[in-house]
């Protein structure tokens, strides 16, 4: 019996056992579940969860406070921060920033691209107020907002490209790109300085285009350009009406100029040390045609269409272009005297005779060519009797009352000269050549040379309307005359009135002719016959019919006309 005692006691604590396991083991079955069922349903646990293991959650977690991850997070399935404020795909990892992107570090793309299409202020703002310069900037170089190097080796290379679309019509200032340099005011206001040692400037854009020294430019379509402004090929559109359409536009806003320097839209200069061929070039690359070179501010023109001539262009159809030069004395440094001791051209015209007339006779080379005519139509008739046009006018003057004696003033000084040794120079040598040419039609008078003589003050030794001077010092031909009157033998309609008339519409002349003084050789006058009128103090032993000898110091007394007869002079008496 107490065996069966012992027997029921241990079976009794063995049970008791089994139940504190199964009791053990359901509890922590049931609180896994429970734990289970919290995590994988949308709850929210106001307890800490400390896990050692890895925590997995089927559904959604919901976390009000700061997350702290000492690891890395994988979002496998994207990121998505307030729906859509900023979100990164699945699998192509594109982002998404709605708001404002901050960066203090440095970023690093091998491709940016900024779509913007709402009406914006600026897709792409870069705003720097650090002006120092950095390790990969050269020395003295500041640095830069934007700086962009771009390496290829063939093709179209674009440091920068921006292109600006206007959809739709309207109105407004369409703009690639916009450069602004600005030289603060007020309390921002900086003093730009600078000289010829220490070079400033301030530019909205700077273009630059350089060959390295190891680099090889070779070819005849290559260009290289600082900068480039193009129109396009405008294929297709509708152009209209408009103000200007220009590659390149210059303008100035500005309100006041430079009171010490030189003030210009447009600069060109060389500040290396290669020669250039020209400071601006205009070349037509294409069939199109340019109408005028270079048009000026009040409309007038200037113009290389034709092959080697320059034209000026008229400001309207009726109106010709003329060209103002205001000169003024340069000094060339050779002495201390500035501006005034040395020669001055105001223009000057400098060339070759180059013409041969192998192909055309009249291959005639001119310095300076004038060729002006009224049109025939009723339009220009003058309306003025006292009208005067004129191929050339020239008027000088001086207004200066303490020249030097000596001091000369001319209207023209002409000169024409050979230079040439030997007889195979030129031929003839003309000074000047003016003709009065009649073609056709009636006309009242016709003067080949016109020379007035004015004076309305005080002359005090001569007055000359026309002085011919002979300087020859070599040697000179038989027929050598200072003054000759000639009709050529197209003169054929009949014979001209006078070789010389002298005539008076006011005061008369105290000579007609006045010879005293003057050194002469065989005869005073030779007339169309070939006699003579020859004076002198000593009658000549011989003589030929028809000449008269006048005696120059003969007294009351004596003879004073001799005519020629029989080989000898007679003297003439009262009888």
């Amino acid at each position: 019996m107490v065996n069966n005692h012992m027997k029921n006691s241990k079976l009794k604590n063995k049970m008791r056992n089994t139940k504190q396991f199964l009791s053990t083991v359901a509890t922590t079955v049931i609180s896994a579940l429970l734990v289970a069922g919290v995590v994988m349903a949308t709850t929210t646990l106001s307890a800490n969860i400390v896990t050692e293991g890895n925590l997995t959650v089927g559904g959604t977690a919901g976390v009000t406070g700061v997350t702290t991850l000492t690891g890395a997070l994988a979002a496998n399935g994207g990121i998505a921060v307030d729906t859509s404020a900023f979100t990164v795909a699945d699998t192509t990892g594109n982002t998404l920033i709605a708001g404002t992107l901050g960066v203090t570090g440095t970023i690093t793309a091998t491709k940016v691209s900024i779509n913007n299409t709402a009406s914006t202020a600026g897709a792409l703002k870069i705003h720097s107020h650090q002006m120092a310069a950095t390790t990969d900037d050269s020395t003295n170089q500041y640095a830069n907002e934007f700086k962009g190097e771009f390496l290829a080796t063939s093709g179209t290379m674009d440091g920068i490209a921006a292109h600006y679309k206007m959809e739709g019509t309207g109105t407004g200032v369409m703009r690639s790109i916009l450069g602004v340099a600005y030289l603060g005011n007020g309390t921002d206001a900086v003093t730009l300085s600078g000289d010829d040692g220490n070079f400033s400037w301030i530019s909205g854009i700077l273009g630059s285009a350089t060959v390295a020294n190891s680099a090889i430019v070779n070819g005849t379509a290559v260009t290289v350009t600082g900068v480039f402004g193009g129109l396009g090929t405008m294929a297709g559109a509708t152009l209209t009406e408009g103000k200007y359409m220009s590659a390149v536009w210059a303008d100035s806003q500005a309100t006041q100029v430079l009171t010490t320097g030189s003030n210009q839209l447009v600069l060109v200069t060389n500040s290396g040390a290669a020669t250039m061929d020209s400071g601006i070039k205009i070349a037509n690359l294409s069939s199109g045609a340019i109408t005028a070179d270079i048009t000026l501010q009040n409309g007038a023109t200037i113009d290389n269409a034709t092959d080697k001539v320059i034209a000026l262009g008229g400001l309207t159809a009726n109106t010709a272009a003329r060209v103002l030069i205001t000169g003024q004395r340069t000094d060339n440094g050779d002495d201390a005297i500035a501006d005034h001791d040395e020669p001055e051209n105001f223009l000057e015209v400098q060339g070759y005779f180059t013409g041969i007339g192998s192909a055309d006779a009249s291959a005639n080379t001119r310095g300076i060519v004038i060729s002006i005519s009224r049109p025939a139509s009723s339009s220009y008739d003058t309306v003025r009797g006292d009208t005067q046009d004129n191929g050339l006018k020239i008027g000088v003057t001086n207004n200066a009352t303490g020249n030097t004696a000596g001091y000369t003033l001319r209207g023209i000084d002409a000169e024409t000269k050979n230079n040439a040794a030997g007889s195979s120079g030129v031929t003839n040598l003309y000074g000047a050549q003016i003709t009065a040419y009649n073609v056709t039609g009636t006309i009242s008078a016709s003067d080949v040379a016109r020379f007035g003589m004015k004076n309305s003050g005080v002359i005090s030794s001569h007055f000359y309307g026309v002085l011919i001077e002979n300087e020859s010092q070599g040697t000179n031909p038989a027929d050598t005359v200072l003054l000759k009157l000639n009709t050529t033998s197209l003169a054929t309609i009949g014979n001209t009135a006078a070789a010389m008339q002298i005539a008076s519409a006011g005061n008369g002349y105290d000579y007609g002719i006045d010879m005293n003084g003057a050194t002469i050789g065989t005869a005073d006058i030779r007339l169309s016959s070939g006699a003579q009128i020859i004076t002198g103090t000593t009658v000549p032993g011989t003589c030929s019919a028809g000449e008269v000898f006048i005696d120059a110091d003969a007294t009351d007394a004596d003879l004073v006309i001799f005519v020629c007869h029989g080989g000898t002079f007679s003297g003439l008496t009262d009888n």
